[in-house]
């Protein structure tokens, strides 16, 4: 895996804004769970519906449009093409 060739005292950023719709379920579903064993931020940006590893949890029916996340910890709702953002209060505190 090219994360592996890392610097051990890099910080690793994974982005998949607007990919993971692209990939199939259980893949997509998969991939997630592999970022998040790996010692990175993951930065995503997609639809409510794309997947259930938003925390809080996001329902695609109460949601006004794109998730922001960091570490799947939803961060703001945005434009799908990032024009706009609305932070969501309560968010958690970024990791250093």
């Amino acid at each position: 895996m090219l994360a592996a060739s890392a610097p051990k005292d890099a910080t690793l950023v994974i982005t998949t804004p607007g990919v993971l719709v692209h990939i199939p379920w259980a893949a997509r579903h998969a991939l997630i769970a592999q970022i998040r064993q790996l010692s990175a931020r993951w930065i995503t940006i997609d639809a409510p519906g794309v997947h259930d590893a938003w925390h809080p949890a996001v329902h695609a029916s109460t949601w006004p449009s794109s998730v922001v996340a960091l570490d799947g910890e939803v961060r703001a709702a945005a434009d799908p093409l990032g024009r706009w953002w609305e932070w969501r209060p309560g968010s958690v505190e970024v990791r250093a």
